[in-house]
């Protein structure tokens, strides 16, 4: 069995550590790429019933829809 030196194995543990943080910060990065090309995604406004509205409108306009079909099976 090779016996390795001191100086030697602490160089290699300091390159292991250095590949796991580039990894780490690789990964933090890929995050935060993705959540700010989602949040650029959610900015435009959407099509509904060949309407462009904002997505708050297409909510509250979906939500009023939902509303007024309770209302009309209630009252049967």
């Amino acid at each position: 069995m090779k016996v390795l030196s001191p100086q030697f194995t602490k160089a290699q543990t300091t390159i292991e550590y250095l590949l796991i943080i580039s990894v780490v910060v690789l990964l933090m990065i890929g995050l935060f790429l993705t959540i700010r090309e989602l949040r650029a995604s959610t900015q435009g406004n959407v099509t509904i019933g060949n309407e462009s509205k904002s997505p708050i409108e297409a909510i509250n306009g979906t939500l009023q829809e939902l509303g007024n079909f309770n209302n009309t099976n209630n009252s049967d």
